[in-house]
């Protein structure tokens, strides 16, 4: 695995963390490209954020070698960081309104 690899299955992880948030809170309707743009960008908000914590791509490949225990906690990290953005977005919206 490459560190772009690593790094594209982290905003995979993220989409599907908000699209999954999303339907299972039944009273939240938001529209999939805006689930998309939330969970891309809250996932590299959040990856760029801890990465400096040693879950960054670089970290996880180190020497040729994946390190899954950090992969596994970066793609939970990118999944719960859709769930937060979705229910942030979500919360935003109702206090702004429409």
């Amino acid at each position: 695995m490459t560190q772009t690899l690593i790094s594209l299955l982290s905003i995979v992880f993220g989409i599907l963390g908000a699209l999954v948030f999303n339907a299972f809170c039944q009273n939240k309707k938001t529209s999939l490209t805006a689930l998309v743009i939330l969970g891309v960008f809250s996932s590299i908000l959040f990856s760029k954020s801890l990465g400096k914590l040693g879950v960054s791509p670089n970290f996880i490949v180190q020497s040729f070698e994946v390190n899954y225990k950090l992969l596994c906690l970066n793609l939970s990290i990118s999944f719960l960081s859709g769930c937060f953005g979705t229910q942030i977005f979500s919360w935003l919206k109702a206090r702004f309104g429409n």
